[in-house]
């Protein structure tokens, strides 16, 4: 236990110390919290509710769109692109000569990343409260941590499958964020998968994206009342979140079955 702590720290010290991880998982979801949020701050979204008219700001929409972009930034960009430089490096071989057990040591990164992506959920909601006047559903912030660390475990086993399955670490880099694009962008994260209805795949494919199973678990759990049918503002019809969940969790395990398989510890 001891071993695992010392790792614990170590690991999370040069979590601090990677400037492209914090970068992409914590500095650049900030950006596009204050850059959307200041460009769409005059909108927002109504709703019916006891015969009146209630609205939601765009950063309440905001918000949970954002978490889910720096969890998934840290499980692809971060600790795919770690795992595929370690490898390089041997440092995998070399752990292997020691008694140390290489599952203690991958626990202890997992670990890390699972205390990075609360600490970023929590960094985004004050953001978005405290600079935007953000809308959230304070009993149900609990829940909220829960489904963000599914959420960050199931990035996290992207992101080791994508470093079993492409050898090199620049090549991992360039994969991660050719994933990473497309599944901010259709994910439903900061657009409303309705603004694609010219195109209507392109909403269909976004909801079953992992992002777009991950923001339409958590958005529901975290929106006020009456904004819990994320139906209505995504604009078009999504399933219910018990099936997305099933989804999330078909994605962790496949993704982990398919990493156990094809990753190896030295080039």
């Amino acid at each position: 236990m001891k071993q695992f702590w010392v790792l614990f720290k170590a690991n999370l010290l040069m979590q601090i110390r990677n400037k492209q991880v914090v970068f992409w998982s914590l500095v650049f979801p900030i950006l596009l919290m204050l850059l959307f949020g200041t460009l769409f701050s005059s909108q927002g979204f109504t709703q019916q509710s006891g015969g009146k008219k209630v609205d939601l700001n765009f950063a309440s929409y905001l918000v949970p769109g954002l978490i889910v972009l720096a969890v998934m930034s840290t499980g692809l960009i971060g600790y795919a692109s770690t795992l595929a430089v370690y490898r390089e490096k041997g440092i995998f071989r070399r752990i292997r000569t020691t008694p140390l057990p290489i599952s203690t040591f991958i626990l202890s990164k997992v670990l890390v990343q699972t205390l990075q992506v609360v600490i970023q959920a929590v960094i985004l909601t004050v953001v978005g409260v405290v600079v935007f006047k953000a809308e959230l559903d304070w009993g149900n912030l609990g829940l909220g941590i829960l489904e963000v660390v599914l959420i960050g475990l199931t990035f996290v086993a992207i992101g080791q499958m994508i470093a079993a399955v492409v050898k090199r670490s620049e090549t991992v880099s360039l994969v991660t964020q050719m994933i990473n694009t497309p599944m901010m962008l259709l994910g439903g994260l900061i657009i409303p998968l309705s603004q694609f209805g010219d195109v209507p795949i392109l909403p269909q494919i976004g909801s079953f994206l992992p992002t777009g199973i991950a923001v339409n678990i958590l958005r529901p759990t975290i929106s006020p009342e009456p904004f819990k049918n994320i139906s209505d503002i995504q604009g078009i019809l999504l399933l219910p979140v018990w099936a997305s969940l099933l989804i999330l969790v078909g994605y962790l395990v496949v993704s982990t079955i398919i990493a156990n398989r094809f990753f190896k510890w030295e080039i």
